[in-house]
């Protein structure tokens, strides 16, 4: 017998290696590292995948997808263009809001969070292994993230 696969969607995202994805790291990603369904080395290769058939690794050039049930795993560059296309996303936008006063706050920590994140991404970047010591203010941009990532988490929820 022949089989077809059926029309489903699916959320990949290009792996370009280091810890970095095209586009950046989508939230469903971010969960997934947050669960310990996936795992970084502080940026540096290999990404580490956790599946029920056991560890898989993501090579720079990979996509790694999330299927319809949830589950990650990473697929080679020319397997994903054979059996995927892009798929415009037909769900109108609703139209923006103004911003509450307590949200403009809620903003503004976030980018200090942003922030925080992207001193922490250049500092691994330069020294992934901790040999040149730790800068001032590390350790609390670390936490300040983390606290970030954790409120928004139990808000999504």
């Amino acid at each position: 017998m022949r089989f077809r696969k059926k029309p489903i969607e699916v959320e990949a995202v290009h792996y370009l290696g280091d810890g970095n994805m095209d586009g950046g790291v989508p939230p469903w990603l971010w969960h997934a590292l947050s669960e310990g369904k996936a795992e970084a080395t502080n940026g540096a290769d290999p990404f580490v995948i956790h599946t029920l058939e056991g560890a898989h690794i993501a090579s720079p050039g990979d996509w790694i997808i999330r299927g319809v049930k949830g589950e990650l795993y990473p697929c080679k560059p020319d397997i994903f263009e054979l059996t995927y296309e892009a798929v415009e996303d037909a769900t109108p936008k609703p139209p923006r809001r103004a911003l509450a006063p307590n949200e403009e706050a809620e903003v503004a920590r976030l980018r200090k969070v942003a922030t925080a994140a992207e001193a922490i991404h250049k500092y691994l970047a330069f020294d992934p292994v901790g040999c040149c010591g730790v800068p001032h203010g590390f350790w609390r941009d670390v936490n300040a993230l983390r606290d970030a990532v954790d409120a928004w988490h139990r808000r999504k929820l």
